[in-house]
């Protein structure tokens, strides 16, 4: 390409000379001279883009290979979670189908999740509002959720949830804010869940408060969707049960929190 460039420039030289007639030899050299200055420049211009297509091309080769070192990491990282989420599968058809009339009644909801289960149940289903004692249903509930958890391998979170009002007037004497509201019912759904045979070594109970909403806003039916109880089920690591390390992988409770023991409940609550 270089060796029929230089021709043509030194035939067009050539050719400028001839019609200009005869010229110096000085003439000749410099016309000559600056046409292989010229070639020289694009010679250098074109190896320097070479030079810096060959450095992006390197970088997108060092990219592609450290993007896929990066998905098989993820890969197997997620090939054991993948494996635990769908040995859930026979119990989350197992609780769907024996707890159909709740689900059905919107007592409770049942999700997957990529460390166990989530059950999901209204605080108006369980309690009367600003009270910790469950109400007839609640009762009737958790009594089948309880029958349904006893035998099943899995440690058992219990998370109280309130909305966003603060208590206030008499009720604040028993729950001065809804931190004690929270984990009172949180306390209470374990030990009716207890009562239902789930053993006490795979209860935890937490209250998390007005802290982790689901729906935003203040609206009566956004505050009723924030009032809830929250039962995650999480399969059990070994034979020693306590709240599992698998918690800290869900937003819903930060990494390293430690769910206390199940509060004594307020005075009068059943």
């Amino acid at each position: 390409m270089n060796g029929r460039r230089a021709a043509w420039w030194a035939a067009l030289a050539g050719a400028a000379l001839s019609s200009a007639g005869c010229v110096s030899t000085a003439t000749h050299e410099q016309v000559v001279g600056d046409l292989n200055h010229r070639l020289e420049a694009e010679r250098e211009s074109a190896a320097a883009e070479r030079g810096k297509l060959y450095a992006e091309s390197e970088a997108l080769r060092a990219e592609r290979d450290e993007a896929r070192r990066r998905l098989a990491e993820q890969e197997r990282d997620l090939a054991p979670k993948a494996r635990q989420y769908d040995a859930l599968q026979p119990t989350y058809e197992g609780l769907v189908r024996d707890l159909e009339a709740d689900l059905a009644a919107a007592r409770i909801e049942i999700d997957r999740l990529r460390e166990g289960l989530r059950t999901r149940l209204p605080a108006e289903t369980l309690f009367a509002s600003g009270s910790a004692d469950l109400t007839p249903e609640g009762e009737q509930v958790l009594a089948r959720l309880g029958a349904e958890l006893k035998d099943a391998p899995y440690d058992v979170l219990v998370q109280g949830h309130t909305d966003d009002v603060a208590i206030r007037g008499a009720l604040a004497a028993r729950f001065p804010t809804n931190w004690e509201l929270a984990a009172a019912r949180a306390a209470r759904v374990v030990r009716a869940l207890e009562a239902a045979g789930v053993p006490p070594a795979r209860l935890a109970a937490v209250s998390l408060g007005q802290h982790h909403p689901i729906v935003p806003g203040d609206s009566p039916e956004a505050r009723a969707e924030n009032r809830r109880i929250e039962i995650r089920l999480v399969p059990l690591p070994g034979t020693q049960a306590k709240v599992p390390e698998g918690f800290a992988a869900d937003s819903t409770v930060p990494e390293g929190f430690a769910a206390p023991p199940a509060p004594d409940p307020a005075p009068g609550a059943p």
